[in-house]
């Protein structure tokens, strides 16, 4: 072989080794001594946990089911990650009413009722209140007072998540 062709060769096989080297394809599911699990754990579940909430326009005041004369409120609420979609999560919903006044930045007047809170944390509780046609929750409160017709007030509804996280939405009822 001619000193050329080996030198040719030679310098191919070099050019090779040095475009193999370092191309190592790494494990993504494998963890080393030196990755923290719990970044892991935080990297995998970030965007699903909850953003926000809305209290939706299905919201309304309804008559009881079983007594004509005692009102319920009916509440139906979105739970939303990042990218605005609507998701489940284990949490713990807060509800309040409040008298409604008009020109006002708070429009929040004295309170007139608070509920117990309602614990979705675990898997039995939150399908319960889960409505899949509406991929919402739905909630029923029942009402110690009877509306005034033509009267406003104003829901809040507060979200407490695993997270820590308090999350607020009001929602005007009525007129």
């Amino acid at each position: 072989m001619s000193e050329l062709k080996r030198f040719k060769l030679t310098a191919c096989l070099l050019v090779m080794l040095a475009a193999f080297a370092g191309c190592e394809v790494e494990d993504v599911n494998s963890t080393s001594s030196n990755v923290n699990s719990r970044n892991i754990k935080i990297y995998a579940t970030e965007g699903f946990e909850v953003d926000r909430i809305d209290i939706i326009g299905l919201t309304r005041i309804v008559p009881d089911d079983y007594d004509q004369e005692l009102k319920n409120i009916s509440v139906c609420v979105d739970v939303l990650d990042i990218f605005d979609s609507r998701i489940k999560a284990p949490c713990k919903f807060r509800f309040e009413l409040f008298d409604y006044l008009p020109r006002s930045a708070q429009n929040l007047g004295s309170r007139l009722l608070i509920w117990t809170d309602m614990d979705l944390s675990s898997a039995q509780a939150n399908n319960a209140a889960w409505k899949d046609h509406l991929r919402a929750y739905q909630f029923e409160l029942p009402l110690d007072f009877q509306p005034v017709a033509g009267k406003s007030y104003m829901l809040q509804a507060t979200c407490m998540t695993i997270e820590g996280k308090r999350l607020r939405n009001v929602f005007k009822l009525g007129k």
